[in-house]
C-alpha cells in the first residue's frame, strides 16, 4: 500500500535500480570464464580410466574454451574434490590450480572446489581423450 507520491515513486526508484544490479551481476557473473587462458603454461589431465595426459601450446587454448562454455548451476561446491566415481581431474599449472569433471545423471559437469558447480555440454572426459 502506497501512502503518497513520494513513495510511490521512491519504490519504482528502488524496484528498478536493484533489478538492475541484480542483472548486471548476473551477467558479470556468466561472462567470467571458470578459469583464464592468459598465464596457464602446461594443463595435466587425469581421465577416467586413470590415464594421463598433458596439454601445452594451442591445445590449452582448445581446453580452456570447452571449459569456460560451461554455465554455472545453482549448485554450491563445498569439498576439496567430489565425492563421485569417475571422477577427472584437470590441473592447470602443476597444481596452482585443480578442476574436477565428472558425469552424473546423464549430464556433465565441472567442479572448482569452493567456487562452483558448472553444467557443460560436452562430454569432458571423451573431448580430452580425443584431443
Amino acid at each position: 500500500m502506497i501512502k503518497n507520491e513520494k513513495d510511490y515513486y521512491f519504490n519504482i526508484c528502488f524496484y528498478s535500480s536493484s533489478n538492475c544490479v541484480c542483472w548486471l551481476w548476473k551477467d558479470n557473473r556468466e561472462k567470467k570464464g571458470i578459469i583464464s587462458p592468459g598465464n596457464i603454461q602446461k594443463i595435466s589431465v587425469e581421465l577416467f580410466d586413470q590415464s594421463k595426459r598433458t596439454f601445452e601450446g594451442d591445445n590449452i587454448n582448445l581446453v580452456t574454451e570447452m571449459i569456460n562454455k560451461a554455465k554455472l548451476t545453482r549448485k554450491k561446491s563445498v569439498q576439496d574434490a567430489p565425492d563421485i566415481l569417475p571422477l577427472g581431474k584437470i590441473t592447470i599449472n602443476d597444481g596452482e590450480e585443480i578442476i574436477y569433471y565428472y558425469q552424473k545423471n546423464d549430464k556433465y559437469y565441472i567442479e572448482k572446489p569452493y567456487s562452483g558447480i558448472y553444467e557443460i555440454a560436452v562430454d569432458v572426459n571423451a573431448f580430452l581423450s580425443n584431443l
